[in-house]
């Protein structure tokens, strides 16, 4: 059989992959002669939007496309986000593409996906590949179905209540059902009631608040101050000592106070503050579940020739530890929120484990 395509590409996270997403893969499958999936968020902790490892969401792609034939032609591959750095990002997206095919002429490459709003974005990201606009699904028979197509509003039910969406498939949800036992059911359906009752409790404000913080990178000998959150949100992944902005004291006075009371590090305010040697702001909106937040980092770099300070866990922090920076590269899914990227651009590492 003639394909248009050599190769057609279908990024997006689909956790988990409803009706909307295998339609899309099967038009693929008319179109093209291989079907690379990357499926984003990869390595990413479970969270009330990434609920699933990418591991999970390939089983329950293969459960929804049972074809074996199909999966002849389909490559599925984990994508992994580089907040901060788009071009880190496409760097991935063209090593996939490259990797996937080995041919010795030219081929033609296509992305394929709906453009459904500033997140597919992605789609005009490549000119040297054509983009496949992909239609919004139809239910003829259910047109209460469209209303219903979309993976956010399928997580919410899902850790509301335990609702399984009547717009997947089957086998998809059986596993979900399954899941529903699992102790990482239980974690992300405490995340996603923690967050639910954060926003609750600002609901009556005039405007959407933006919150301050600040974050504290601190390194000595290849070596960086770590965390363990003790409270939710989040509860037990890894993060950079910091806090809320109070109303009367600057981002730098903040950060400091954060610092000492998280780590009660061994090293006095006034040297910590003589050896900041970078600050920057992070304001990606999507940065938090919790809404806008925006953080000052600061980049602390204590004297190597010092034995490295002591530091204990306290206040909301249930560990404090100096960690090899070499091991946070391998980090990054029991990291809060944006803190491996944020890491990432204060200390000039890839996202991706190029540096290695």
């Amino acid at each position: 059989m003639q394909y248009e395509y050599d190769l057609l590409t279908f990024i997006g996270r689909m956790g988990p992959p409803h009706i909307g997403h295998i339609e899309t893969i099967r038009t693929a499958l008319e179109q093209a002669e291989r079907v690379l999936i990357l499926l984003g968020s990869s390595g990413e902790p479970r969270t009330p939007k990434n609920p699933f490892t990418h591991e999970e969401r390939r089983t329950l792609l293969r459960l929804a496309l049972d074809d074996p034939d199909m999966w002849e032609r389909i490559v599925v591959k984990p994508l992994y986000d580089c907040t901060y750095n788009n071009d880190a990002w496409k760097i991935q997206v063209q090593k996939a593409v490259e990797s996937t095919l080995d041919v010795d002429y030219v081929p033609k490459i296509g992305l394929i996906g709906h453009s459904k709003d500033e997140s597919s974005w992605y789609l005009k990201a490549f000119p040297q590949w054509k983009a496949v606009e992909m239609p919004l699904v139809t239910f003829p028979e259910n047109p209460e179905f469209a209303e219903m197509l979309s993976a956010t509003q399928i997580r919410d039910r899902f850790f509301e209540d335990g609702t399984v969406s009547d717009i997947l498939n089957p086998r998809v949800q059986m596993w979900l059902e399954g899941f529903k036992l699992s102790p990482d059911y239980l974690y992300v359906q405490h995340e996603f009631n923690f967050i639910k009752s954060f926003k609750e409790s600002w609901a009556n404000s005039p405007y959407p608040p933006t919150f301050n913080t600040t974050d504290a990178v601190v390194t000595q000998s290849g070596h960086i101050l770590l965390i363990q959150r003790g409270g939710y949100p989040q509860k037990g992944t890894w993060a950079l000592p910091g806090g809320y902005l109070d109303q009367n004291e600057t981002m730098l006075n903040g950060m400091i106070r954060e610092l000492v009371e998280e780590t009660k590090i061994k090293v006095p305010a006034k040297i910590l503050e003589k050896n900041v040697i970078a600050r920057r702001t992070f304001d990606d909106p999507t940065r938090s579940a919790r809404g806008r937040v925006i953080t000052e980092a600061f980049h602390i770099r204590l004297d190597d020739t010092l034995a490295l300070p002591r530091v204990k866990g306290s206040d909301d922090a249930a560990k404090a530890k100096w960690v090899p920076i070499s091991e946070v590269l391998y980090m990054r899914d029991v990291f809060f929120e944006d803190h491996f990227h944020l890491i990432c651009v204060m200390l000039g590492l890839s996202p991706t484990l190029d540096n290695i």
